[in-house]
């Protein structure tokens, strides 16, 4: 059984606060819904509120210590988050190639870390950068999720049917992001079709049947869908469509 992590006792204060403060809106809306019953035990809960946020005034100052501590840990994590990252992708049974701060994982994944801005992007989807098991988590989970996209003929046929409705000509070059919209709309009820998905899923396609579609890179990341391949991909902004039965 996972057992909750101790509490710091400097934020104890805090916490126990938080949690009265819940009882308060627990309390209103027990007056608005006129369950003057629950009212009734929530008020002799709450009573202590006072006593709660004097014990909170006081341990405002105790919270430099908690800040000068957080703040050399969290310099010591930078230094080593490269090697840290490394070791909990591993851990997580993927293998990457590349190295720090741009990786390629499991084929399908470009990941890049910036530390500066602490954020994390697998395949042009952003996120907030955590401690190294965290992010091996999401990658990992990203991952996963790509091993049950569409199946490559499902996408066949959605991908037609874009290109039908997008292309004036069959031999035109279509942008990859209207693809996607146009994809997406078709999945109603399902799981977020991201372009990040959509671009595994355009690989998946590739790999089936080569020379079905022609790729035309994009001049940034901004301005197209990563595309994944066996040589780490490249960001693309449009496709044209070769051939088809």
């Amino acid at each position: 059984m996972k057992r909750n992590a101790p509490i710091d006792p400097t934020l104890a204060p805090f916490l126990r606060l938080k949690d009265l403060l819940g009882r308060v809106a627990q309390l209103n809306a027990a007056l608005e819904a006129k369950d003057y019953l629950a009212a009734r035990r929530l008020l002799s809960s709450i009573a202590i509120v006072g006593p709660a946020l004097e014990e909170a005034i006081g341990a405002v100052e105790a919270l430099t210590s908690v800040a000068d501590t957080v703040e050399a840990a969290a310099t010591e994590q930078r230094l080593t988050y490269g090697s840290s990252l490394e070791a909990a992708i591993i851990e997580s049974g993927l293998r990457y190639e590349g190295s720090w701060p741009e990786y390629v994982i499991g084929t399908v994944c470009r990941v890049s870390i910036d530390m500066k801005r602490e954020v994390v992007t697998i395949n042009g989807e952003r996120h907030k950068l955590s401690a190294p098991p965290a992010t091996a988590a999401i990658i990992a989970a990203f991952v996963q999720d790509a091993e049950r996209g569409l199946s490559v003929q499902e996408l066949r046929e959605w991908l037609l049917a874009a290109f039908e409705s997008l292309a004036e000509n069959r031999s035109d070059h279509v942008d990859v992001r209207a693809l996607h919209e146009a994809v997406a709309s078709q999945q109603k009820g399902r799981r977020k079709y991201t372009p990040g998905r959509f671009g595994i899923d355009l690989y998946r396609l590739m790999r089936q049947e080569p020379g079905l579609l022609q790729c035309s890179p994009a001049q940034s990341a901004s301005g197209g869908i990563y595309i994944p391949s066996s040589d780490g991909g490249n960001f693309i902004s449009a496709i044209r469509l070769v051939h088809h039965d």
